[in-house]
């Protein structure tokens, strides 16, 4: 069973109206407006997608990889719900993992294999993705709100949320 302060926490983080949210069966927050839409969370984030394909093929074992790499912005800095940033990472970039373990403040999350296209399955460029968000002003994310993000982003990590010390807990593993 999930707490109501465990509830409240992940309205207030998503941006949820406490009025019209619940808990489904999965323990996943629902939102429904007066007509019986579904609502996703309001509260928006500032946040890019930037990537990093890299030509293994054209370095020997040694050498640096970064001068065989290319990089830059798949999606350029934009607001967006963070109901969106999360399916849109999820499901077209497949990223889930955080940079860091455990999740600190101002992390970012990444795909873990390389996108799985033409140019891989003829070429060997491999082309890995990174998801960044910030705050509306600009500021990191705190250390709740990063370990908040990596749950929705990958449900098998072994956090939750505390009622006794009232934070996050548990790592990724």
């Amino acid at each position: 069973m999930i707490s109501e302060n465990y509830r409240k926490r992940l309205m207030e983080i998503a941006g949820i109206d406490e009025k019209t949210a619940f808990l489904n069966s999965d323990g996943q927050l629902a939102n429904f407006s007066e007509t019986g839409d579904y609502i996703p969370g309001s509260k928006e984030f500032k946040y890019s997608i930037t990537y990093q394909k890299i030509d293994k093929s054209q370095f020997a074992d040694g050498e640096d990889i970064s001068d065989y790499t290319d990089q830059g912005y798949e999606i350029e800095p934009v607001l967006s719900r963070l109901s969106f940033i999360i399916e849109n990472a999820k499901d077209n970039f497949g990223i889930y993992e955080p940079s860091s373990s455990p999740v600190s403040e101002g992390c970012w999350w990444s795909s873990t294999s390389p996108e799985n296209s033409r140019e891989y399955i003829e070429k060997g460029l491999e082309k890995y993705y990174s998801l960044h968000i910030k705050k509306l002003d600009g500021s990191n994310l705190t250390k709740e709100e990063s370990e908040f993000i990596t749950k929705l982003l990958n449900p098998s990590t072994r956090t939750y949320w505390d009622d006794m010390d009232n934070k996050w807990t548990g790592g990724i593993n």
